[in-house]
């Protein structure tokens, strides 16, 4: 990992006295811990959770780093670690490639709950994009491949506790995506919620503003 982590220079958190728990929000590609402020400011707000959300490597506060999902999985789990008096109660929320990380963290630790919003499953998902979309996201979808849902064989989290959060009208990560991750880890229709409305910008990354969204990811965190 090189040099230690900083968690106070890279994430934003929020702590509260008498926690039950931590919540780690996971950003997207070409975002960074900030534009989740919305859903961090909310868990905040309404939860009696911590809440933590980190820029990976290349992102946000650390943009001039070369970009490394691989490393920056080990980046959260130094954090996690390191906060050995939330051991047995804390979450992931991932959004888009953040759920990329959040899978891998499940199966790395031992999460009490996971949130996917609009979460990418495998390769394929390249083939719906458009020529320019391809150019700009294949370099980092071909140097994560064998870490992508699709190939991750066991998650060390009950699937009554996966959350799975779309849009059907998302066209950068598409609704089949979804369905393979429902499918793959045998998630509940109840823990499932999708919706059908225009996102004018990208496509995808305002799926994260979703307030029906908000109300049920603080809904599953309380109970």
């Amino acid at each position: 990992m090189g040099k230690k982590f900083d968690i106070n220079k890279h994430c934003i958190v929020h702590e509260k006295q008498n926690a039950k728990g931590d919540v780690y929000v996971l950003h997207g590609a070409n975002s960074s811990a900030l534009l989740n402020l919305p859903l961090i400011n909310k868990i905040k707000k309404e939860t009696e959770y911590n809440v933590i959300a980190c820029d990976m490597r290349g992102y946000g506060t650390r943009k001039l780093m070369k970009r490394d999902i691989k490393e920056s999985i080990n980046d959260y789990i130094s954090v996690i670690d390191s906060r050995p008096q939330f051991q047995n109660n804390y979450s992931f929320i991932g959004k888009s490639l953040g759920g990329i990380v959040a899978v891998n963290l499940s199966a790395k630790k031992n999460p009490s709950k996971l949130f996917l919003i609009s979460s990418p499953h495998g390769i394929d998902v390249l083939k719906n994009w458009n020529i320019f979309r391809k150019l700009w996201y294949r370099s980092l979808f071909k140097e994560i491949e064998d870490i992508l849902p699709q190939n991750i064989s066991k998650l060390n989290i009950d699937s009554n506790n996966i959350y799975v959060f779309h849009n059907k009208q998302d066209d950068v990560i598409p609704f089949s995506e979804f369905e393979s991750n429902v499918k793959k880890f045998k998630i509940p229709e109840k823990n499932t919620l999708v919706e059908s409305y225009h996102i004018p910008i990208f496509g995808h990354l305002r799926s994260v503003d979703s307030t029906t969204f908000f109300d049920f990811i603080i809904k599953n965190l309380k109970n």
